[in-house]
C-alpha cells in the first residue's frame, strides 16, 4: 500500500504493520503537535447498492441485510477506542462517505451520529457532511441529520443521461428521482447542498455533459462540484487496453471545447472557484452566485479536506479511511468491510512522518496551489524559518527566475499547473535532504553501483512516460508489468539521443520499488513517484524531466484530493 498525502505527490510505502492500540499511542505522543491547525475527522461506510464501474473508492455490494448493523456497530466501538486521544479537541470539520452512508436506515444513521457526538466535537462554523445517493433520500433521514448538526449534503448524480449511467452499471439511478431528492433537501432546509457530476464517463461527450450541468442547475443546489473520472487499472485494462493515455486522449478528444462552454452555461448563476480551470484537473466547484455574499461562507471555505498544505491531523474511522498524525504517522485501515474492530489485530498499514517532511509538503503545496509561501505562517507553524530549512532550494529557485521575494515571503513566477508542479517536486524531494545541503561537485560521483556519466545527454527536455509494457516497445527500464520511457522532447525523428545513464538508473530503482506495491496505482501515479524521485538529479545534470501526463496545460503531477 502507499501513501498517496506523501509531500509533492510522491507516493511512499505504508510499510509498517500496525494494531490499533499502537495508533493510539502514536496520537497520544504526538501531543500538542498534531493539533497546530484544527484536525479534520472522516467516517467511512463501505457499503453501495451496487459498484459503479468507474469507482476508484473502497465499496462493496450489500449482500446481506444484517451487514449493516454489524458494520455500524464495529465503527461505534472504533470511535469510542480513538475517542480517548481527542478530549478537549475540537474539529475544523467532519465527513461522512462512502460508499454510500444513506444506504442506512433511520436507526442505523442515529446511532452512528449519535456515537460520533457523543465523542468528538467539531467546531459550530465548520462543515459536517453526510453523502447520499439520491435514492436513499427520505424526509425521515433529512430530520435526523439536521439534528445531529449536519449542515452540509453531497449528493452525487455523476450525470443526468441514463444512457451514459447504464454503461457505467448506475443505470437504476432516475432523473426524477435525483429532482426529488434535491427538492425535499431545500424544503427541509438547514443545509447547504452540492450536487456533484463525473467528467470523462464512458458513453458521455461535450453536448451530453453541458445538459447533465444544466438540469442540475436547475436543481438550485448551493454548489456543483464536477470530478475528474480516475481511472482505476481494471477500467483502464477493460476500456483503454490498460493505457492512461489513451484516456487522456480520449477526454481530450471529447471535451476539447468544455470549459469555454461551461462558462457561457454557468454565467450569471453559477460563479466558477477555479481561478485557471484546466480540463485535466482533479475537480472543479461552481458556487451560486447569490449566496457569495451571505455568511454562510463555511459552506465553502470551511468544508472538509483529507490534506493540506499545513501541518493538518486528520482522523480516518473505518476500513479504506486514510489518517495523518502531523509530523508523526501517516496511516491507513486496511481491513475489509466486514472485519469487526479490533484493538490488537494489525490491520493498519503505517509509514512515520517527520517534522521536515511536514515543512516541504507546506512548501510544496503552496507552489502547487498557485499561492503564496508565507513567511508568518511557516514560524507559526514550524517554529523556523523557509530560509533556514530550504535556503539551497530558494537561491536556485530565485536565480532560475522561479521565485521572488515579497514582503510577506515568497511569491512564484510560473502560471501553469505543469511548472507550478515542477517547482513543487523540487521542494518536496528536499524531505529527505539535509538543512541547506549543496548539491555534489561535478565530477563525484555518488555511493552505489550507480552509471558513470558517461555515454548519455545531461541536457535538453525529457519526457517521462510510464505504462502497462508492451511488446516490441523498446523501454529505458522495465519493472514487473511496467515499462518506463524518457524520451527528448525536441529531438529529431529517427536521431533520438540518449538520456544521461545516471537519469535512467535513478528512474529504474524508483519504479522497481513502486511496482512492489502497485498493484492498485494507475500508471500517472507511478510517474508523480519517479518524477518526484529524479527532480533534485535532473537540476544538477541541468536537465528537465516532465511526466508524460503534464503535457497539457494543467495537467501537473502532483495530485493530492481524496483516493
Amino acid at each position: 500500500m502507499l501513501d498517496v498525502s506523501a509531500p509533492g505527490g510522491g507516493l511512499r510505502e505504508l510499510t509498517e504493520s500496525m494494531d490499533a492500540r499502537s495508533i493510539l499511542a502514536a496520537w497520544r505522543a504526538a501531543g500538542e503537535a498534531a493539533f497546530r491547525v484544527p484536525p479534520n475527522l472522516y467516517a467511512h461506510v463501505p457499503f453501495c447498492r451496487q459498484r459503479c464501474a468507474y469507482c476508484c473508492y473502497y465499496s462493496v455490494a450489500v449482500r446481506k441485510p444484517d451487514a449493516l448493523d454489524a458494520y455500524v456497530d464495529s465503527l461505534r466501538r472504533e470511535m469510542r477506542f480513538f475517542a480517548e486521544a481527542f478530549r478537549g479537541r475540537v474539529f475544523g470539520s467532519s465527513y461522512v462517505g462512502g460508499g454510500t452512508p444513506s444506504l442506512l436506515d433511520a436507526a442505523q444513521i442515529r446511532l452512528l451520529l449519535s456515537e460520533m457526538c457523543a465523542h468528538y466535537r467539531v467546531d459550530a462554523e465548520g462543515a459536517r457532511t453526510f453523502e447520499c445517493d439520491p435514492d436513499g433520500v427520505t424526509r425521515e433521514k433529512l430530520l435526523l441529520l439536521r439534528e445531529f448538526g449536519i449542515n452540509r449534503l453531497g449528493m452525487g448524480v455523476q450525470s443526468t443521461s441514463r444512457r451514459v449511467l447504464t454503461l457505467e452499471n448506475r443505470g437504476y439511478q432516475r432523473l426524477a428521482v435525483v429532482a426529488r431528492a434535491a427538492a425535499l433537501a431545500r424544503k427541509v432546509g438547514g443545509f447547504a447542498l452540492i450536487l456533484d457530476l463525473l467528467l470523462g464517463l464512458r458513453g458521455d461527450d461535450e453536448a451530453s455533459f453541458l445538459r447533465s450541468f444544466a438540469r442540475v442547475m436547475e436543481m438550485e443546489p448551493d454548489a456543483i462540484r464536477v470530478y475528474l473520472v480516475w481511472p482505476q487499472p481494471a477500467y483502464l485494462a477493460a476500456f483503454y487496453r490498460g493505457d492512461a493515455g489513451l484516456f487522456r486522449m480520449d477526454l481530450s478528444r471529447r471535451f476539447s471545447g468544455l470549459i469555454p462552454a461551461l462558462r457561457r452555461l454557468a454565467r450569471g448563476r453559477y460563479h466558477w472557484r477555479d481561478p485557471r480551470p484546466a480540463l485535466s484537473d482533479n475537480s472543479w466547484t461552481f458556487a451560486r452566485v447569490r449566496r457569495l455574499s451571505t455568511r454562510r461562507r463555511f459552506y465553502y471555505d470551511r468544508a472538509y479536506t483529507d490534506f493540506s498544505a499545513e501541518p493538518m491531523s486528520l482522523l480516518g474511522l473505518g476500513p479504506s479511511a486514510r489518517s495523518r498524525v502531523a509530523g508523526a504517522l501517516s496511516y491507513i485501515n486496511a481491513a475489509p468491510a466486514h472485519a469487526e474492530f479490533s484493538e490488537d489485530r494489525p490491520f493498519y498499514r503505517a509509514r512515520r512522518l517527520s517534522e521536515r517532511e511536514e515543512m516541504a509538503k507546506y512548501m510544496a503545496l503552496r507552489v502547487a496551489e498557485g499561492g503564496e509561501i508565507s513567511r508568518r505562517d511557516f514560524q507559526r507553524f514550524f517554529a523556523t524559518t523557509p530560509e533556514r530549512e530550504f535556503a539551497r532550494g530558494i537561491a536556485d529557485l530565485r536565480r532560475e527566475g522561479l521565485l521572488s521575494a515579497t514582503a510577506e515571503g515568497y511569491a512564484f513566477a510560473p502560471r501553469s499547473d505543469r511548472r507550478r508542479s515542477e517547482c513543487a517536486a523540487r521542494l518536496s524531494a528536499m524531505s529527505d535532504g539535509a538543512r541547506g545541503a549543496p548539491a555534489p561537485a561535478p565530477g563525484r560521483e555518488p555511493a552505489g553501483a550507480a552509471p558513470k556519466r558517461s555515454g548519455g545527454s545531461s541536457r535538453g527536455r525529457w519526457r517521462l512516460r510510464v505504462e502497462l509494457a508492451r511488446e516490441g516497445v523498446a523501454y529505458s527500464a522495465r519493472a514487473g508489468s511496467w515499462g518506463l520511457r524518457l524520451r527528448e522532447e525536441s529531438a529529431a525523428p529517427g536521431s533520438p539521443r540518449r538520456p544521461h545513464p545516471l537519469l535512467v538508473w535513478t528512474a529504474a530503482r524508483a519504479l522497481e520499488r513502486a511496482s512492489r506495491v502497485a498493484q492498485a496505482l494507475a500508471p500517472r501515479a507511478l510517474e508523480a513517484r519517479v518524477l518526484c524521485v529524479l527532480s533534485r538529479l535532473a537540476v544538477r545534470l541541468r536537465a528537465d524531466v516532465l511526466a508524460e501526463s503534464g503535457g497539457e496545460e494543467g495537467d501537473g503531477t502532483l495530485h493530492h484530493e481524496a483516493v
